[in-house]
């Protein structure tokens, strides 16, 4: 896995936890609440990072179609 932050790590490990308990994936702000971010462009600014790596993928334009990649799985856990 590319060299990432402990918050974008974070980031993974709630999505990765809120789509196994909830078997769908979080909205930007139930990242927030998970995070105890208050901005929603923080949370954006950590996915859109993800993305560019890599690790994580999305519809744009679509709520709740954050995942992370087969291939990451593995390393978040």
């Amino acid at each position: 896995m590319p060299k990432i932050t402990s918050k974008q790590k974070a980031v993974l490990e709630a999505i990765l936890e809120f789509t196994k308990e909830h078997k769908y994936p979080p909205t930007v702000r139930e990242l927030c609440d998970m995070l105890n971010l208050k901005s929603s462009s923080t949370v954006h600014g950590h996915l859109s990072r993800l993305k560019l790596r890599g690790l994580i993928s999305w519809e744009p334009s679509l709520p709740r179609t954050v995942h992370i990649k087969k291939e990451v799985m593995k390393d978040v856990i």
